[in-house]
């Protein structure tokens, strides 16, 4: 053989190979090795081809003065043959024949995927297989089943190329099952595999709880938390988010605490008044009413309440009194009004509040002294309590004409004389009814003593004129005794 314009002299009669099973047996993804001796053969280095059932297959040669080791991986089942050469001509035993067999081990195999972990009702699982160290192998060689307590589901192999495989199957009913992968009737790793099927997410069967405050949204106050719960029991397997956003946008701590049976319940604090954003999903889909559109009050402060009218001072009877209450700037609160006096007497009727501005209206019945008391979530604004005094104009105009006409008889009786028994006396006019203090006169020595208790002003004076005949009869009496 000429090479490089030398002629080499080769026998490849003399040429010896060592591989011993090698040169016989293989199996798919593992390497055949083997080495060739040419030191008796002449310094010619030798050619080596690998073919397989449908193609040539990769060969290395490593030399190390007159020996050569070769290795080749095969990645078809079936026979292959190793043409060994030198100087054109095949050596002793070449081609050799190995017989790459099926017996491919299991643990070259890898199974990944959802589907060998959880899976939905009616929905379609998947799961891969990647056998790219394994060979090239056929469908027939996997076998995959998923068996449930309540059922089995049928699994579906589907070979894409290079040694990779897609898998699928479809359960009907909520449970665990065990996916189970074969490779020539031997396990892969990690077969079987633990299943558990849920009930897809469905993000319109989560429910907010009404009692929560963020249903109500009502009442929200600066640094006051926030309370609610959601349920998802009936919602399927999915995660459920929460997040708050303040009216600047700045993200709010969101806690969290799960209550167990699928209800969750979560806190967050506002630190600033507006309106904050709270979305809830599940599964990545908004719940019912989500994003919640939430208003933050700031606290309330009685001291910037202010009520003004007219109706908060004297009043008439019959008389519509007004008066009015600003909360423009007072935060978040409940105005109450309450009368204080006569029962019944008369009710305040409040109208709808306009811009913060609330109007009350009432028409007193009864005449006399009242306590209109205004608070603030609680607590008086200032003026309150205000005292308003109702008076009748007709009770007053009738006392003034009672008054005149008794003037008029007492006046009329002045001066005259009534006779009784022959004897004429000047009687002076009863005062009956009147009340008298003592500013009107001091009590004499004989209505003290009969005053009921001593030093105590009486409620009605008595007629000051006694009878002019018991008079007379009491003066005679004294000067008998006296005598």
């Amino acid at each position: 053989k000429f090479e490089n314009g030398w002629l080499s002299v080769c026998d490849p009669l003399k040429v010896k190979i060592d591989g011993g099973d090698d040169l016989s047996k293989g199996k798919v993804g593992k390497p055949v090795r083997f080495t060739i001796d040419v030191t008796e053969a002449g310094n010619v280095k030798p050619s080596v081809t690998a073919t397989g059932p449908t193609a040539l297959q990769a060969v290395q040669m490593k030399n190390d003065r007159s020996r050569y080791t070769v290795e080749f991986v095969p990645w078809e089942v079936g026979e292959h043959k190793v043409s060994v050469q030198l100087a054109d001509d095949h050596v002793i035993g070449s081609p050799f024949q190995i017989d790459v067999d099926k017996s491919v081990e299991s643990r070259m195999v890898v199974a990944t995927g959802d589907g060998t972990r959880i899976a939905y009702v009616g929905e379609e699982a998947k799961f891969e297989l990647e056998a790219m160290q394994s060979g090239l192998l056929d469908l027939d060689a996997f076998q995959c089943t998923v068996q449930g307590v309540r059922s089995t589901a049928n699994a579906t192999l589907l070979d894409v190329g290079d040694g990779r495989y897609v898998g699928s199957y479809v359960p009907q009913f909520v449970g665990a099952y065990l996916l189970r992968i074969l490779l020539y009737g031997n396990d892969v790793p990690g077969s079987p595999f633990k299943v558990t099927v849920y009930v897809k997410a469905d993000a319109k069967k989560c429910r907010l709880d009404p009692r929560s405050t963020l249903a109500k949204a009502d009442g929200l106050l600066v640094g006051k938390p926030v309370n609610f719960r959601v349920s998802t029991k009936d919602a399927g397997m999915g995660k459920l988010d929460v997040s708050a956003t303040s009216p600047r946008g700045r993200a709010l701590r969101v806690f969290m605490a799960d209550d167990g049976d699928g209800n969750l319940s979560f806190r967050f604090e506002a630190d600033e008044p507006g309106r904050h954003v709270v979305r809830v999903t599940w599964s990545g889909e908004n719940i019912p009413g989500s994003p919640f559109k939430v208003k933050i009050w700031p606290p309330p402060n009685p001291k910037k309440v202010r009520a003004e009218g007219p109706g908060l001072h004297d009043c008439g009877v019959g008389d519509l009194g007004e008066f009015s209450v600003s909360a423009k700037d007072a935060g978040y609160g409940t105005l109450t009004v309450r009368v204080h006096g006569i029962k019944d007497a008369f009710k305040i009727q409040l109208a709808e509040s306009v811009g913060g501005i609330v109007r009350a209206t009432y028409s007193p019945q009864e005449p006399g002294d009242y306590t209109i008391v205004i608070r603030w979530d609680d607590t008086e604004i200032p003026g309150s309590p205000f005292n308003v005094k109702i008076t009748d104009p007709s009770a007053m105009e009738n006392d003034e004409v009672d008054v005149r006409a008794r003037k008029s008889r007492r006046s009329r009786r002045i001066g005259e004389r009534d006779v009784d028994d022959g004897e004429e006396v000047e009687r002076k006019p009863r005062v009956i009814g009147r009340i008298q203090s003592t500013k009107d006169r001091k009590m004499s020595a004989e209505e003290r003593a009969r005053s009921p208790r001593k030093g105590k002003r009486p409620e009605r004076a008595r007629a000051m004129t006694p009878d002019p005949p018991k008079a007379a009869e009491k003066e005679e009496k004294k000067k008998k005794k006296k005598k």
